[in-house]
């Protein structure tokens, strides 16, 4: 407590001596008109709180608006003029990054009595101390110059640094013209920004991306220009970020289900994604609930992340190469995600959905399912193996990861993403199709509009189902472990022409869950479906010798995987 209030006194004596160290610059000024040289004035260094502090107390009023022209070999021009209908003495604060580079400042209608800057690790800030005579507004007229590369280096916006490899490549440049903006604080919006292209690129088509990235939402409306258009006009204020992408693409549009889809690919792409995102929509409005948008844009970027997607609620970027299964995860966000918040455990619904699409397709389009040299079977194996493998070394249950996150993208992706969809895949093997879509149909009537966790999608699926499913929550949401099966006790005995096979399992970590226990002769291949509550005993009647046992045949279940030989039976954990 002590410590904190010895914070507070240095923070308020920090800003009384900041007032006062204002010092005089060296100008070219007269009553009407200043010229700041900005090279000749002090810095000295502060923390990102206290910027905050000085930007949030300043009581300058006005508006805004930028004129920027990027030339061909990716440099940015701008003039960002300044109203300030403030009157008197009014200190107007100029929040800007070190990829802008300051050309000029000239200020009209008010005398500048002082100015200073401050400098944090990721931002700078320049105080002008303005006296604006009574009625007059104040004008400052701002002129600079920044890099585009400098935009993906940026820390205001994080999406665009965090899913973006690069902001330019010889098809496609991404623009964000608030990365170039110097930021005058909240009571002095921004009401228009003008932007002027190469004509290099008209050959090049784009949109622009109009985006709300907070707390709250993460959510982009495209306002598309398919056709080079000179100079973008974008009307709106600082709250919201546009994100202009330029490069050589083609445009496809079509309608499934009533929505209007459009879809940016590059130029030379060849793949049938028209077909696969029909499939995708399709799939999903009859399992969940009708798409809750009436369009969709898809943008295929070259400068993304690899392997990588992200849903912007109106707005879906991938890869150029993206797999059905990666355009499934990003596209069910819209349902998961978007139109219901779950907060983390829409991925773990998100990644279920993609796992069950990729099971749907893959079986109807087996050809596509040759290029990764597997079979369903074997992908699904592969996948609980690496689940597996990272689950060990992890011992924090997804009820925690749901609340805490987990840093590591890597491990988040196995644990948050994998392991989630597949828990979500045993609940569905324990509740059966018809009782599990309807849960997830009620899951999204519940969370549309509001924000739910996990007790949430507990009562829903008990309510849906009539049962206590307290046990299956505390099994696998509530605790890191998974089943650990073993065979023994086993026998097999031969009366008449019928053979008598009969095990016990053991789950070492005793969990209560049904099982498929699958037992292979050379005449046939049966499968039960027992009740593991810790231990259970099965039983099967033969027509001929077995010679294999298959716990969890159809990788309904995450657990330890296994081979080995009981009594000349070869026993498989799946």
């Amino acid at each position: 407590m002590a410590r904190k209030v010895l914070e507070g006194v240095i923070i308020a004596v920090f800003f009384l001596i900041f007032l006062s160290i204002f010092v005089k610059v060296e100008t070219h000024t007269n009553a009407e008109e200043a010229h700041l040289e900005v090279s000749n004035i002090p810095m000295s260094f502060a923390a990102e709180r206290e910027l905050d502090n000085i930007i949030n107390g300043s009581l300058a009023e006005g508006y805004s608006h930028v004129e920027m022209a990027i030339s061909e070999n990716y440099t940015l021009k701008a003039e960002k003029v300044i109203e300030v209908k403030t009157q008197g003495t009014v200190i107007v604060p100029l929040v800007y990054t070190p990829n802008i580079h300051f050309d000029n400042i000239t200020i009209k209608n008010a005398k500048l009595l002082n100015a200073s800057i401050l400098i944090t690790e990721y931002r700078i800030i320049l105080l002008l101390k303005l006296e604006v005579p009574e009625g007059r507004r104040a004008r400052i007229d701002i002129k600079y110059w920044a890099v585009i590369d400098d935009s993906c280096k940026d820390k205001r916006t994080w999406w665009i640094n965090s899913l973006f490899v690069k902001c330019k490549s010889k098809d496609e440049v991404e623009i964000s013209p608030i990365f170039f903006l110097p930021v005058e604080g909240n009571r002095i919006p921004i009401t228009k920004i003008s932007l002027k292209l190469p004509k290099a690129w008209e050959s090049w088509r784009g949109i622009v991306l109009k985006c709300v990235c907070d707390d709250v939402r993460d959510e982009c409306l495209p306002l598309e220009f398919r056709k080079y258009n000179e100079e973008l006009r974008l009307e709106d204020n600082i709250f919201n970020t546009f994100i202009v992408i330029i490069g050589d693409f083609k445009v496809e549009q079509f309608t499934v289900n009533d929505v209007n889809v459009t879809m940016y690919l590059p130029g030379n792409a060849t793949s049938n994604y028209t077909g696969i995102v029909k499939d995708i929509i399709e799939t999903f409005s009859s399992t969940y609930m009708p798409y809750p948008y009436k369009n969709l844009t898809i943008i295929f970027s070259r400068n993304f992340l690899p392997h990588s997607g992200g849903n912007f609620k109106y707005v879906v970027l991938v890869v150029p190469n993206a797999s059905p299964s990666l355009l499934a995860h990003e596209i069910s966000h819209s349902w998961f995600g978007c139109y219901a918040e779950f907060k983390r455990i829409h991925e773990s619904l998100a990644e279920y959905s993609e796992l069950s699409f990729a099971l749907q397709f893959y079986e109807r389009q087996l050809k596509e399912l040759e290029r990764y040299n597997m079979t369903l079977s074997e992908a699904l194996d592969h996948e609980e193996g690496v689940i597996i493998s990272y689950n060990r070394n992890y011992t924090k249950p997804l009820a925690r990861v749901y609340i805490e996150g987990i840093l590591d993208p890597r491990v988040r992706n196995v644990i948050q993403y994998r392991k989630g969809a597949f828990v979500f895949r045993s609940l569905q093997f324990v509740l059966g199709n018809e009782t599990f879509f309807e849960g997830l149909r009620e899951l999204l009537k519940e969370c549309h509009g509001r924000e739910c966790n996990l007790t949430d999608v507990q009562d829903v699926f008990e309510k849906v189902s009539e049962q206590d499913l307290d046990w299956f929550f505390k099994e696998w949401f509530y605790t890191p472990k998974v089943p650990d099966y073993e065979v023994g006790n086993l026998s097999v005995t031969q009366r008449d022409d019928k053979y008598f096979l009969t095990f016990e399992i053991v789950d070492k970590n005793n969990f209560t869950m049904p099982l498929e226990v699958e037992v292979t002769t050379s005449k046939e291949k049966l499968v039960k479906k027992v009740w593991i509550k810790g231990e259970a005993k099965v039983s099967f009647e033969l027509n001929d010798k077995p010679t294999k046992i298959i716990l969890d045949p159809n990788e309904w279940i995450v657990n330890e995987n296994k081979k080995y030989n009981v009594e000349g039976i070869e026993i498989e954990i799946n």
